[in-house]
């Protein structure tokens, strides 16, 4: 049974927002939680999005997480990943750029 929406959002938000180290880090701690650990996709599952993530242009790191999400919950997964993989880390960009705004007087 693919797991819900609601826990497809929470993985994808801690692995994809926080994991440090660019983009192969994080592909290898998304493979350990949704193949090793969540079997949630098979290796070939998570080779094919990875690779189609790896030649789409624009940022890898979210086509990839879009395409996982899509192989586990179809068009409704892959937008929760690419929208959980991306608006946290856009947030606390753009509060820290206002907080450093703020600091410098301007």
């Amino acid at each position: 049974m693919p797991p819900s929406l609601a826990k497809l959002a929470v993985v994808f938000t801690r692995y994809a927002n926080l994991t440090l180290g660019g983009g192969s880090a994080t592909a290898a701690t998304m493979h350990r939680e949704l193949v090793v650990k969540r079997k949630w996709l098979t290796e070939d599952q998570f080779t094919l999005s990875f690779a189609l993530g790896r030649v789409t242009p624009g940022t890898n790191l979210l086509a990839f997480c879009a395409g996982f999400g899509w192989i586990i919950r179809g068009p409704a997964g892959a937008i929760v990943a690419l929208l959980a993989s991306s608006i946290p880390c856009a947030i606390l960009v753009a509060a820290l750029t206002a907080l450093l705004g703020l600091l410098a007087g301007q």
